[in-house]
This record gives C-alpha cells, structure tokens and sequence, in this order.
C-alpha cells in the first residue's frame, strides 16, 4: 500500500499509483538483472586475462578461485542482487523508503576499529556509488523529485531512491558477498558492474519517468501532497531557491537570475553574500546605491572584461603575485587598477574604463577571498605560488557565473576547495607528498590553458581530480587506522601494566622485599603479568597461573624469615615459578639461570642471616613480545610524545564553553595546532579512546600528530596552541573569514 495521495481536486490516485509503482518493478529489476549478469560472465575473461599476466602463486590461485566461484554461484549473485532492489521497492510501496546502507555507520564518525578488508568493501561499495552518481541526469534527478511526492513524511532524497546509485551499489555488495574473493578481485569487479549498470541506467530512468508520468504522479498532479509535506521535495527545494535568488538584487539594481538548471543554491549562501555586498559598499563609503553614470559613459562590458582576464591568464601582471606576498597591499584593489589598466592598454576609452557596482563586489570578493585563503591554509611557498594562480581563472568564472558564491556544489567552487585541501600542509618530503602536488599543479596548468569561457572545464577538473585525491584518500585511511590500533596498542599497554602493578603493590603490602626479589618481581613478573592480561585477558587460566607465580615468589620470601623449614616446602614451586615468570621476557635456558641462582642465594642468606649477595641482571633484551601480540602493543610505546608541545606548569584559566566545545568534537572534526614556533598545522580528530576517552587526531596523510584528552586539548586552546575549526571547507572558511574581516572593519569609527 501507498499512501494515500489526491489530485487537485482531491481524488485518490492510490490505485493507479500502487500499479505504476509494480509496474517499475518489474520492468527494471529484470532490466538490471541481466546486465548484471552480462557483467559476470564477461568477467572470467577479464579475470582470466589478469591471470595469465599475475607474477605471483598466491594472486594467480586467487584469480582462479574468483572464476571458480562466480560461474557456480552467478545465478545467486544475480538472486541476492535482485532481492535487495525489490525490498527496496517494496518499503517505497509501503510510504517508507529504505536509505541505501542504513546500517552502516557514516566513516565520518565511526570510532570503532573496523577490519581491513570490510574497510576495503565499504569504501568500493561507495566509489561504485559515486561513480554511477556521476553518469546519471537530469531524468534521474527528476524521478527522484516524482518518488518523493509519494512519500510525504520523509526527508526524501537520492539515497532513498530505490533505483539509484546508492541503492544499486549496496546490492552489488550484498550479492558479491555471497562468494569468497580477495579485496582486489572484489573491486575489480566492482569497476567492471560500474560500467555495465552505467550504459543503461539514463534510458532506464527516463522510461521510468514516462510511467510515473503517465500514472498522474508528478508535482502537479500532487498538489494536496506537497501541501500537506512538512518537509520539501529536491524539486522543490530549487525552486525556493530559485525564488530566493530572483529576490536578491544588488544595490545597482541588478538582479541575479537562477538559470533554470537542476544545480540547488544555499540561501545560507545567499544572505552571506547579501551581507558582504553591503559591507563592501560602506567600506567604499557608498551603503547607498552607485550614482548614475554620466550621459552616454557606459561601465565596460562583461565581454571587454573577460577579454582582459584571458590576457592575464596567460601571463598574468607581476603586481598580482607581489600583492599576495604583500601584507600592505590589497589584492582586490590590485586587481581592479590591472583589469582597468589593461582594458585601456587594449583599446578601451579611458571613460569607459569603469566597472559597474555589481562586478566592483565581485571583483572585491574574489580579492578578498584569495587573500584570507592563501594565508589562512597552510600551505608551503611553492603551492601557495601555485593557487595564487587560480586569482584570474576564479575571477572570469564569478563574472559568468555569479552562483558561484551562492552554490556549495558548485563546480569552480568544489575544484577549488579540493585543491586547497590537497595542498594544504604539502612539502614534497615524501613520494606521497609529491604525487599530490604534480596532481595540484598539472589541475592548475589545464584549467589555465583550456578556461575560456565554458565553465564546464571546471566540473571536469574537479571529477577528475576528485577521483585522484580519492584513491589517495583510501591509502591514507589505512595509515589512519594504524594511527588507531597504534595508539589503542599504547593504552592498552599502559593500563595492562598498571593493572599489573596494582596486583603487586597489594600483594607486597608494608613488605620490603630484598633487592634480588624485588627485581624479580617488578621487572619481570610485572612484564609476565602485563603480557598474560593482555594475551589471555584477567578471566583466564594462565592470568590466574601468572598471579600465583607472584604469589609464590613473595611467599617464599617470607617463609625465608621463618628458617630452612617452611622454605623447602616452597623450593621446587618457586623454581617452577621463576622459570615460568622469565620465560614471558625472553631469559630461558642458561640466560635464566644466573637469576634463579640469585633469587635463591638471596633466600639462602635471610634464612642463615647472612649478607645478602650481589646479583647482577641478564643481558638478554627485555620486554620484547612478538608481533602476534594483540595490535601490536609493545611496538607502540616507542611511538614519542603524546602531545606536540608541552602544557607547562602554569595556571590557566579554562573557559567551560571552550571544554565543552571540545568534548562535542566528533570524528571527522578538524582542529589547528600550533607549536612553539607559530607553526601552524590542521589536524582530524580521527579516534576517541574507549580506554582513556583521549582523542587521537591525524593530519591529511593519516599520520598521528597529537593525542590528548579533553582537559589538555582546553589548556592547549586557552595558550593560543590549538583552535577548531568551524568549517573545513576551504572556500565555505575563507567566506566567513572575509565576513568576519569586513565587519571588523566595519566596526571600527571613522577616522
């Protein structure tokens, strides 16, 4: 059942509606079905031909297996594939739609280790999303506004589409999980299903539109529906939008126009720019209105403009470069003198050499924006040299296309935060490093060369370098998860030893053992203890073993008090003991000799009275434990500080809203670090310990670069050494930096 959806003048179409929507079923589950399954037989050949080049035994049995097992189970793959996508129908029949991967938490905020190879599947199963996402159009974007009119009660968007990327991919998973293959057969089959799915989905989705047309579900014919939704469709969510941007006029009188197009505008945006417009003008002195120009004196036109910029994208005025590097000089003023400049230098009459009040704004806040984001990121000299470029290209895109500071999703605006992003903290120590900024470079040389006045060069940089920086990314994430069981190793290891520790300081109690025992016991049966807990866990037999072997040692020194009687009972238990307690640090065999005899020689002499010998340690390696060991453990303590710069002695005043802002900082949240130097470095917060709730924060290459807990990161903030951000976005940060440095301004008296 559906739900209960009228016309315009209020008749139910539930009926036709239910049979429009089984009638989707059935003609695109078999649709998608079979070119599924013209991928799987297609790709023992592929598999095969990887085979045949494999310099490996191991990679060449896997490939071979993957064959094996996807001819006998390609009819349950295609089984399971299908199952999922029905279910999928079936809950949008019902008025509550599935959200592709509804289980799965966002990698975002997961703070929970996650194995290696599930990691590998969630983040294929997401490119396959993505990627298919990227070949759909506006006959998918408008089916997805159809569907949501039928379910008013939801947010409805594109995960919920039950024939979208997002669902599409997850049934992908869900079938392939059906067969054992390696990781890289998976994805291999992941591109393979991505290129056959892709082909007919536009014509798919279209035909589909047809149906639901034909059925009477549409937004006209939904009216009751949409008025009774609490929350907006996508569709429309771009025509308020689009109201939003009509209203909007500069204070010229111009008027910014939506074009129509499917792209959706932020009002947040919106009144930013607003803002800023207004804020521009009382700076220059002139809140109200420009006054007219003078009869016949006409500002330049955006052809004349764009003729100068192109100019200077191919070899852009010194002046520029120097305003940027130059803290007194304004590169927004710098760029309109060289625009007016240039424009008579080409012809221009000197009269005419003038910009209307719209594009002076403009001008001002792509100025402005360059500025606060070249030297606000992070960024080494020759990669701020670089983005620098971008003043001129970025310029012509926001005169053709004023959306451009209005539209998170904006093409030029995307390219360019990815850029910025990628660039940023960037030395070119490491290969790494290096590949980013021949990427960074060679996107910037392309849009330079190939700009004119297409924006659509912006979208294709910015998918192409999306797919680099992606596969970047996912080598990153392993570093990062590193990073966590490195840390988690770490703590883990404290807290086993301190637990250790604890057990012995009850056990002593007031007794001062002798140095030989003593060693014994807080050198080596503290390491035996540490390892059995963190091994076999404190409910298992052998930790219980290893707290008796504690217990036998220290009571074989007090029976040493009490003569030769009570200690022989103890004799054959303590060696047993001792040889068991050396055995966890590596000393056996003769190595483990020198010490039983000490040990031994030392209760000799409490029970004669005697002296106490001299006993001197093994040279044998200690605290050594092999790489089964639980994550790893011992190899992290070596791992240096936890913190990049000391907190000192001082007092210092904690602000509660700051503790509080800290402690609500998830996964994904970046924050900047500063160290003694002034050096400025972002940081994620990539993992919260379970053990000690110390958060665990990484830079752009997954490496760890602080740890520290909620009060630390406080005094940290409140000594100017650390600071979060608000947004990561570079263009989105740099918008509010210029706001925020324009409304100072503005504060300021007059002189």
């Amino acid at each position: 059942m559906v739900p209960n959806v009228v016309d315009m003048q209020g008749r139910p179409v539930q009926a036709p509606t239910a049979s429009a929507l089984a009638t989707v079923g059935r003609l695109a589950l078999p649709r998608l079905r079979k070119a599924l399954s013209e991928v799987l037989v297609k790709a023992d050949d592929t598999l095969f031909d990887l085979m045949q080049s494999s310099s490996g035994t191991s990679e060449t049995q896997a490939l071979i297996d993957a064959m094996r097992m996807i001819r006998l189970n390609r009819a349950a793959i295609e089984g399971e594939f299908e199952k999922s996508l029905r279910g999928a129908i079936a809950s949008l029949e019902l008025g509550y739609p599935e959200t592709a991967g509804e289980a799965k938490s966002s990698n975002k905020r997961e703070l929970s280790l996650v194995a290696e190879e599930d990691l590998e599947e969630a983040l294929g199963t997401q490119t396959l999303g993505e990627n298919l996402a990227r070949r759909t159009g506006p006959d998918y974007e408008q089916l997805t506004a159809r569907l949501a009119a039928l379910c008013p009660n939801v947010d409805f968007g594109s995960r919920h589409n039950p024939l979208g990327p997002e669902h599409i991919a997850e049934a992908v998973r869900v079938g392939l999980k059906l067969i054992d293959i390696t990781v890289r057969v998976r994805l291999i089959l992941f591109k393979l299903i991505e290129r056959g799915i892709a082909g007919i989905m536009g014509p798919l989705h279209a035909e589909i539109n047809r149906i639901l047309r034909d059925a009477g579900i549409g937004m006209r014919n939904l009216t009751g529906v949409a008025q009774s939704s609490p929350a907006q469709s996508p569709q429309q969510d771009k025509e308020a939008n689009r109201d939003n941007v009509s209203e909007f006029k500069s204070a010229d009188g111009s008027q910014y126009q939506g074009d129509g197009g499917d792209d959706q505008l932020s009002s947040e945006d919106v009144e930013m720019v607003r803002t800023l417009r207004e804020l521009l003008r009382q700076q220059r002195g002139n809140a109200a209105p420009a006054p007219p120009l003078p009869p016949g004196v006409k500002p330049m036109a955006h052809s004349e403009m764009l003729s100068v910029l192109s100019v200077f994208q191919a070899q852009p005025p010194d002046t520029l470069t120097a305003a940027l590097n130059d803290p007194g000089d304004s590169l927004a003023e710098r760029l309109k003198r060289e625009l007016l400049a240039g424009a008579i230098r080409f012809g221009v009459p000197a009269e005419n050499a003038r910009v209307s009040a719209a594009d002076e704004d403009t001008l001002d806040l792509v100025g402005m924006l360059f500025e606060v984001l070249l030297s606000e990121r992070v960024l080494q000299d020759k990669m701020r040299g670089t983005l620098s470029r971008l003043v001129v290209p970025y310029t012509k895109a926001a005169l053709i296309d004023k959306k451009m500071f209005m539209q998170k999703a904006h093409p030029a605006r995307k390219l360019l935060n990815s850029l910025a992003e990628a660039s940023e903290s960037v030395t070119g120590d490491t290969p790494q490093d290096r590949e980013v900024k021949a990427k960074v470079e060679g996107t910037v040389d392309r849009l330079l060369v190939e700009f004119n006045e297409d924006v659509a060069i912006f979208k294709e940089l910015e998918e192409e370098f999306r797919d680099f920086i992606e596969t970047y990314r996912k080598r990153m994430e392993l570093a990062e998860r590193r990073a966590h069981e490195s840390q988690r190793g770490k703590e883990r290891l404290d807290q086993a030893r301190a637990l250790a520790s604890a057990e012995l300081a009850v056990r002593l109690g007031q007794l001062e053992p002798p140095p030989a025992v003593e060693e014994m016991l807080r050198r080596y049966w503290v390491h035996h203890t540490t390892v059995t807990w963190l091994r076999q866990g404190d409910g298992s037999d052998a930790y219980h073993q290893a707290l008796a072997c504690g217990d036998t040692i220290i009571s074989a020194m007090v029976a040493a008090k009490h003569g030769e009687d009570e200690l022989s009972k103890l004799r054959t238990p303590l060696r047993e003991a001792l040889t068991s307690v050396l055995a966890s640090s590596g000393v056996s065999g003769e190595g483990a000799t020198p010490v039983i005899d000490g040990v031994e020689s030392t209760l000799n002499a409490m029970v004669a009275g005697t002296a106490l010998p001299t006993i001197e340690a093994p040279t044998t390696q200690m605290f050594e434990v092999d790489a089964a060991t639980e994550e790893a453990l011992v190899q992290t303590a070596a791992d240096g500080q936890d913190q990049p710069a000391s907190i000192g002695d001082d007092f210092v005043s904690i602000d509660p809203d700051q503790m509080k802002r800290i402690d609500a900082l998830e996964s994904g949240d970046w924050i900047e670090l500063v160290d003694d130097h002034g050096h400025a470095e972002p940081a994620k917060l990539s993992w919260v310990s379970p053990i000690s709730g110390r958060r665990l924060f990484v830079n752009r290459r997954g490496l760890k670069v602080c740890c520290a807990s909620v009060d630390e990161l406080a005094v940290m903030m409140a000594q100017g050494k650390m600071s979060i951000r608000d947004a990561d976005s570079a263009f989105e940060r740099a918008m509010h930096q210029v706001l925020g440095k324009l409304q100072q301004e503005g504060s300021k008296p007059a002189a």
